[in-house]
């Protein structure tokens, strides 16, 4: 019988009918019958104390269900999952610019606004602390109360004895590094809808990354119990990052909480994400980067300054992958790299592809490029001598177990038409046209990395259909985990995908798998979701044997629908041997 997986081969994506048709439900989507709509009053101003709060005026306004303030929070008013120190609602300070001072519910959108309009916030300007230096001044106002000032957290990765060995090279080149924040800009900005039922289990549909890990952001932030907390994440409209960590979902259950069990929506507008939400981290990066007369490296000294902005969020954790990263993925006998990360009032930095890396390979990739220079040296020919192999130990003493294919990866440039004609092709230029050519070569560590547990629990069930559904457990925001585990399934279960079924994060119905982060989905969650399938496969067999009266389960075979017996010829359909199923029996999990 032949197969019918499509791992390895081209075919169309799961889910692609169903977005390019726009039947594809996304959390912006959702519109609960009797809903009502809430938004968060922003603080305006980059850093300030908070006077006065004058909500009498939107409160009388027909159709406004509630105004809230940090008087009406229940819990500790803080999110964060590291570092807890961004309020919900503002109590006396305000941060930077997108800090949200008041809540307000109201039965239209339109009310909404004039609400939030209707209400007299008065700040006291506090000096603005907007650029590393500021912050780090010694007469900097600390923006929060901390004895080590306005830095968070420092800290220093070595190996060897890098001054020393700086002193000793043929050459060494210096050089500082800026890049600023950025915006994911995804297409479906934050948004999400909350209700409180009658039993008081708030149930949210929120465009999150990390829907079980909301749970307890939201749950230690407003005093709920997390097993109170049901959260479903659809397909996000991108993410990147921006959505690792609480957007809406504070806001958005506090005001379930006073909704008086209807429908809640909130749904940032592409200015108030640019105000509110998370950024990549601006960063200045100092390097002096020493090397032999042949071009081996032999030392590394950075400074990395990372901008957090006005809270913490997952400022430190990006600093520390900054630090792992910064000689690159090259063989660097002596390092020593320097990491702070420092509040501003400028908006709130968070993840963001890469999470830190991106900003040293751009700063340690320049100085490659100037190193060549100075050496009169290939580009690629300096990448390729100081390219790490399988066995090395990169810049912090990490051994390579495995190959990196680096060498061969350069080695496939090195001849290629479009490099050894670059120069050609840059003197050809037309008219008032510059042409530039570039090689760089970077590399990012997979999944959480040390200290934190990567862990993940797929489960598959059979239906009573004779049908295979795929209980998803991390987030899809695009970047197509969601198709790659169907692929996954009819591959193990030899099944048409025309036969699976789809369920995103839910977290009634799925099992914690950790964020949809770090380039980890596919590895962990698909790890796990191997397991079950082939459990799962196993289940099938061994019914199918007894059904069939077929001796050995070694003769027995899943073909698309069926479970096929070569010897005899014989089919038995999935649908039929489904009925042998219970609702207990009838689902398999897996770990990783």
């Amino acid at each position: 019988m032949s197969s019918a997986h499509k791992l390895g081969s081209r075919s169309p994506r799961f889910d692609a009918p169903a977005k390019a048709l726009g039947k594809e439900i996304f959390a912006s989507d959702e519109y609960p019958e009797n809903m009502v709509w809430a938004g968060a009053l922003r603080a305006g101003v980059p850093h300030g104390l908070i006077r006065s709060l004058d909500t009498s005026a939107a409160r009388k306004i027909p159709g406004v269900v509630a105004v809230l303030t940090a008087e009406d929070v229940p819990g500790e008013n803080r999110q964060g999952f590291i570092y807890w120190d961004m309020p919900v609602l503002c109590v006396d300070k305000v941060r930077h610019a997108g800090d949200a001072v008041a809540l307000v519910v109201a039965e239209t959108k339109e009310i909404l606004a004039e609400a939030l309009r209707a209400i007299v916030l008065d700040i006291e300007p506090l000096p603005v602390v907007d650029t590393l230096d500021k912050a780090l001044a010694s007469d900097a106002l600390q923006i929060h109360d901390l004895e080590t000032g306005n830095v968070l957290k420092q800290a220093t990765l070595r190996k060897g004895d890098a001054q020393a060995a700086l002193s000793l090279c043929d050459v060494v080149i210096e050089e500082t590094f800026f890049t600023p924040q950025q915006a994911h800009c995804f297409l479906e900005t934050e948004n999400g809808t909350a209700r409180m039922d009658e039993d008081g289990i708030l149930h949210m549909t929120v465009s999150t990354q990390a829907p079980f890990r909301d749970r307890f952001e939201i749950g230690r932030a407003l005093g709920l119990p997390p097993n109170r907390l049901h959260i479903i994440a659809p397909f996000l409209g991108g993410g990147f990052g921006g959505k690792d960590g609480a957007t809406v979902q504070c806001l958005l259950a506090l005001a379930a909480m006073h909704a008086g069990g209807r429908p809640v929506k909130m749904w940032w507008s592409r200015e108030e994400s640019m105000l509110a939400g998370y950024k990549r981290h601006a960063a200045r990066m100092h390097f002096r980067l020493g090397a032999g007369a042949d071009g081996t490296l032999r030392a590394l000294i950075c400074d990395l300054d990372y901008d957090t902005g006005a809270y913490a969020h997952l400022g430190v954790e990006i600093m520390a992958l900054g630090l792992e990263h910064a000689s690159g993925p090259y063989r660097v006998e002596h390092l020593e790299a320097n990491g702070r990360c420092i509040y501003t009032n400028n908006p709130v930095a968070g993840a963001f592809r890469g999470f830190g890396v991106a900003q040293v390979c751009f700063a340690f990739e320049g100085m490659m490029d100037r190193l060549a220079v100075r050496l009169g040296m290939d580009p690629l020919e300096l990448r390729l001598k100081n390219a790490i192999r399988q066995g090395d130990k990169n810049g912090v003493g990490v051994t390579m177990a495995r190959s990196t294919c680096m060498v061969e990866c350069l080695a496939g440039l090195q001849n290629h038409p479009l490099w050894l004609s670059r120069n050609e092709w840059v003197r050809n230029a037309p008219s008032f046209t510059r042409r530039g050519v570039g090689i760089a070569a970077i590399y990012n560590g997979m999944g959480y990395g040390r200290g934190l547990a990567d862990a993940a629990v797929a489960k598959i069930r059979m239906t009573e259909e004779g049908r295979f559904r795929v209980y998803n457990g991390v987030s899809d925001m695009g970047q197509g985990n969601s198709p790659t585990f169907v692929q996954m399934a009819c591959e193990i279960l030899n099944q048409d995908e025309s036969l699976m079924e789809l369920v995103q994060p839910d977290t009634d119905r799925t099992h914690p798998s950790g964020s949809s982060s770090a380039g980890r989905t596919t590895y962990t969650y698909g790890k796990a979701l191997i397991e079950a399938c082939k459990a799962m496969r196993d289940k099938l067999l061994h019914r199918a044997a007894m059904v069939m009266m077929v001796d050995d389960v070694a003769d027995l075979e899943l073909v698309s629908g069926a479970v096929f017996h070569a010897a005899s010829g014989r089919e038995f359909p999935l649908v039929a041997l489904a009925v042998c199923f219970t609702a207990r029996t009838g689902s398999v999990s897996g770990r990783r």
